[in-house]
């Protein structure tokens, strides 16, 4: 799975950290934050991708995204999908959610799937047969201390019953910025497993 994520060597990711830092401290700017945030997690080795980028990168398989993203300590992730091009991947089948949150509902902005087949899926005021995907199981060696529900797993999504194959999991920065927490395959045995959510 081709992410287009952005590496720095430690060091100098530290440098332009600390530079931005400063500029922060001084004159508080939205974008300033974004960037050193950023850069803080360059120079602790982490890669950073833009959801947007990689999921324009990823396209469209048969009328609907290749990747999906959800929360990571959920069982399945819901597709909602407008002419637009634009899509929001949910924790919730209701569309009419009360918590808007990005733990809950990642959005993606107009035009970023041009193509998408939102008859398939679902629109604002109608609902048709919504589209889902199991999302896959963090391993215990790459869980992240404290609650999974604080970060993100993507995805080759098969938005059928089908165990997927090569996640990543994330954490939100700010924007469109992801940290890259790691990547893995799933072995067979948890795929097996994973597909019992699917009969549940």
């Amino acid at each position: 799975m081709d992410l287009a994520e952005v590496t720095m060597p430690k060091a100098e990711a530290l440098e332009h950290f600390k530079e931005y830092r400063s500029a922060v401290r001084k004159r508080h700017n939205a974008e300033d934050v974004a960037i050193m945030q950023g850069y803080k997690q360059l120079a602790r080795g982490l890669a950073i991708l833009s959801l947007s980028r990689a999921m324009k990168l990823g396209g469209l398989r048969n009328g609907l995204p290749r990747l999906a993203i959800c929360r990571a300590d959920v069982p399945r992730c819901w597709l909602l999908a407008r002419t637009n091009g634009s899509c929001e991947f949910t924790t919730n089948r209701s569309s009419r959610m009360s918590r808007r949150t990005i733990r809950d509902r990642v959005s993606l902005p107009e035009g970023t799937f041009p193509g998408i087949k939102p008859a398939d899926v679902w629109s604002d005021n109608q609902s048709y047969d919504a589209k889902s995907a199991i999302v896959p199981s963090v391993p215990p060696r790459l869980r992240p201390r404290g609650s999974l529900g604080l970060y993100h797993v993507l995805w080759e999504a098969e938005w059928t019953n089908e165990p997927p194959r090569d996640p990543a999991l994330l954490r939100y920065l700010r924007g469109d910025l992801w940290a890259v927490l790691a990547t893995w395959d799933l072995t067979e045995i948890e795929r097996l497993v994973i597909a019992e959510r699917a009969r549940g």
